[in-house]
């Protein structure tokens, strides 16, 4: 690992899930945010950081998109937000939880390549 992966991995990693998700919930299917916390997890290698950018990432990448449903209708956003105020932080909670597992799993699938990579080929003995 070099420095700047121990540097900027992370951040790298959360601001890529952060965009991709804000660009993926704009296709209108919510499950795409497996996408954003696969690719998330995948680039920052270890799976507590996974974790934490695919929760993190997804968490503010469907953040962003309620606010920007506020900003452009705010009388449209405050009534739909106010017959049912559980569903912003109910979507807020699956939208992590379905990152936070994604950014998981691409951080294992991101470690189990690298360790396939690493493992020297064994050559088979003639006996």
């Amino acid at each position: 690992m070099t420095v700047l992966e121990r540097k900027f991995g992370f951040i790298f990693g959360l601001i890529v899930t952060i965009l991709l998700s804000a660009v993926l919930e704009l296709s209108g299917m919510w499950w795409t945010m497996i996408i954003a916390g696969f690719v998330g997890g995948f680039l920052v290698k270890r799976a507590v950081k996974g974790f934490a950018v695919g929760l993190v990432g997804v968490l503010v990448g469907w953040a962003l998109y309620f606010l920007a449903f506020w900003i452009i209708a705010p009388n449209a956003a405050s009534i739909a937000f106010s017959e049912a105020p559980l569903f912003v932080g109910l979507a807020l909670v699956l939208g992590g939880t379905l990152g936070a597992l994604s950014g998981t799993a691409g951080a294992l699938a991101s470690a189990l390549m690298l360790s396939q990579a690493k493992e020297p080929e064994k050559k088979p003995s003639t006996t």
